[in-house]
């Protein structure tokens, strides 16, 4: 986000009046609205916030992380360095095509990269899709404020070894990672870069990605402070960086202009990418929280902010990540006032509680599913904003009255799947996600009475709610190994050169995993497999028939059979987290489409008697059909 001192200079003294505030005329009693499934514009891929890893403070994070994911947080940037980039204080080696992985294993051991490796660990167990941020400057050596000329290759072994070592290392499923943050602003945002080096750096990270097995990783950028033209079309004109980039990222915090880039991109090579807003908030009605500055009215706020989110997604965005997840201090700002962006904060108690901006926007998040598709919405009073959204399982329609008095929506629907009747939900001044009376739709019709400045959520699909899996209880510590016994992991092994691709229905295609691990008795190892979507058909976790876990299969264990390698305590397993004795991993993220990869993870414990252990799995779709068997298994040695 922006610093406080550049927002000095671009705003005038004492906020604006707010562009989105209630109309003080009355909107006609009725309101005709019109929702057309043939007109078909974005794909969503969800909605989440940003978020840091310096108040984990041993898991004191948790019932924060589970408030957002709650609200249909599925998407969340997090910032791996806590604002800076220069972890790496010291040159690991003279070497930048060499990690020097002793000073590597060091550094990312730290007690602050332990709280990153915990938050992503407990994301990843709730499902959420993950973005690793780098923000802030680099080190001194490096160029600081900038990556000096020369120092370029540096810095891409910086960032590799951080991507590789959470994979591989730590085992943290993740697919996006976004190297720079607002790199047309610089510091102490991060590092200043013009459009040409930032596209050279991001190639040469894409090649340095691919050299090391992670082709698979996707670059999100620019996160430049607009919509920004000058970069877009930078970073369109590298096929190899493209190759990498599937989501062009943005900041905004006034409501436009999603519309400078969207066509462009269209018009492109790439038409198929995807514009996200990396950060998004609004600073017109008590200008930048950061310092201790506290919002006026929160309603006022949670107003605005909503109302953007609603003026981002017309305007073509398919994710949008609120700044900020928490209340919380962000380093590259002056110590050590807490900033007030989040979603959440801790009340006089410590116990963190929702905002009014958390329910406004909940009525977004909550129920407009990645993979839907926005569909064609006219509303005939332009203070009645509406926007629908589609797929095969249902119809969401959201928007805001923006009157000051109630009306009456009668609306119609075609070309959309059939309807039968809608959920309703609302927030206001009063109301914070409140359930209203259900819509009943008859031939395609339907008539609702709507409060006066309110957001309102008519929904036909199921809500995606909490995570399908909670994370597993806690265990006892496994006992200490023997004396003279050490555990160590092998390589791993990177995915084939080429996999099969829009294959109608259901299938997948194996690509790649963590290598085997030697253990003592009793020990624990993570163990990460990629499974890449080959059907025409996307992945829903949580909804029977659609969801992808991972099964046991044989020769060891056999189809469905208990393993001694892990479980959830039945039929003579250990309880090391899986969801089923015979069900190994659910799929991570809410939804993975076709063309998509789903990295899976696993706990294994080492049984008592030493040997030779193997695990087999199989991709299954829960309730539908299991996926292609390509003999994945992992062999266990037990010292």
């Amino acid at each position: 986000m922006l610093s406080l001192v550049i927002a000095l200079a671009s705003i005038a003294p004492g906020p604006p009046a707010p562009r989105t505030a209630v109309n003080a005329a009355p909107a006609a009693a009725v309101v005709g609205v019109q929702i057309d499934g043939r007109q078909r514009f974005q794909v969503m891929d969800g909605f989440g916030v940003n978020a840091i890893p310096k108040s984990w403070e041993g898991g004191a994070l948790r019932p924060a992380i589970d408030l957002l994911v709650g609200m249909g947080a599925t998407i969340w940037r997090v910032d791996v360095g806590n604002g800076h980039s220069d972890w790496e204080g010291t040159n690991d080696d003279a070497d930048p095509q060499h990690f020097n992985w002793t000073a590597y294993d060091a550094l990312y051991s730290s007690p602050a990269f332990e709280d990153l490796w915990s938050e992503l660990a407990y994301l990843n167990a709730k499902g959420a899709t993950i973005e690793l941020s780098l923000s802030g400057t680099v080190a001194p050596w490096m160029g600081d404020t900038t990556v000096a000329p020369g120092m370029e290759e540096e810095f891409v072994e910086e960032v590799v070894s951080l991507a590789y070592y959470a994979r591989r290392t730590r085992g943290i499923a993740f697919t996006l990672l976004s190297p720079v943050n607002e790199p047309d602003h610089g510091p102490t945002e991060g590092v200043a870069l013009d459009a040409p080096r930032l596209v050279d750096l991001f190639h040469r990270i894409a090649t340095r990605l691919d050299a090391v097995g992670m082709g698979d990783v996707e670059l999100v950028g620019p996160e430049t402070t607009s919509f920004s033209q000058y970069f877009t079309t930078a970073m369109l004109g590298d096929p190899v960086v493209m190759a990498h980039v599937r989501r062009f990222s943005y900041h905004s915090y006034s409501g436009c202009c999603a519309g400078d880039v969207t066509g462009t991109i269209a018009g492109s090579a790439y038409g198929d990418r995807q514009v996200w807003l990396g950060e998004w908030s609004q600073s017109r009605t008590d200008g930048w929280l950061d310092n201790g500055q506290q919002v006026a009215d929160e309603w006022t706020f949670a107003r605005e902010m909503t109302n953007d989110l609603l003026i981002h997604l017309a305007g073509g965005v398919s994710a949008a990540l609120a700044w900020d997840a928490w209340d919380n201090w962000h380093e590259h700002q002056p110590c050590c006032p807490i900033s007030h962006w989040g979603q959440v904060a801790k009340d006089a108690s410590g116990v963190y509680q929702p905002k009014k901006r958390y329910f406004s926007n909940e009525q977004v998040f909550r129920f407009i599913r990645p993979g839907m598709t926005r569909i064609g919405a006219t509303s005939a009073d332009p203070n009645v904003r509406v926007l629908a959204f589609a797929d095969a399982q249902g119809v969401t329609l959201v928007g805001r009255n923006a009157t000051a008095g109630a009306i009456t929506l009668s609306g119609t629907l075609s070309g959309t799947t059939p309807v039968a009747g809608f959920a309703q939900y609302r927030t206001s001044a009063s109301d914070n996600f409140a359930r209203g009376t259900d819509v009943p739709v008859a031939a395609g019709g339907f008539s609702v009475d709507v409060p006066g400045d309110t957001f309102f959520t008519l929904t036909s699909a199921p809500s995606p709610g909490p995570t399908a899996t909670p994370p597993p209880a806690p265990t006892p510590p496994p006992p200490p190994p023997p004396v003279g016994c050490s555990s160590s992991v092998g390589p791993g092994i990177g995915a084939p050169a080429s996999v099969p691709a829009g294959v109608p229905g259901l299938h997948a295609a194996w690509y790649g995993q963590s290598g085997y691990p030697t253990l003592c008795a009793g020990q624990r190892s993570t163990a990460t497999v990629a499974f890449y979507n080959a059907g025409s058909i996307g992945w829903v976790r949580a909804r029977m028939g659609e969801v992808a876990y991972l099964g046991t299969w044989g020769p060891e264990p056999g189809q469905d059979r208990p393993s001694p390698l892990g479980g959830d305590g039945q039929l003579g397993s250990p309880d090391t987290g899986w969801p089923r004795y015979d069900r190994i991993a659910i799929q991570p993220a809410e939804y993975v489409g076709p063309g998509q990869v789903a990295w899976f993870q696993f706990t294994i414990q080492a049984p008592a008697s030493p040997g030779t252990y193997r695990l087999y799995l199989r991709p299954v779709i829960e309730g539908a059909a299991w996926l292609e068997d390509y003999g994945v298994y992992w062999v266990v040695t037990v010292r």
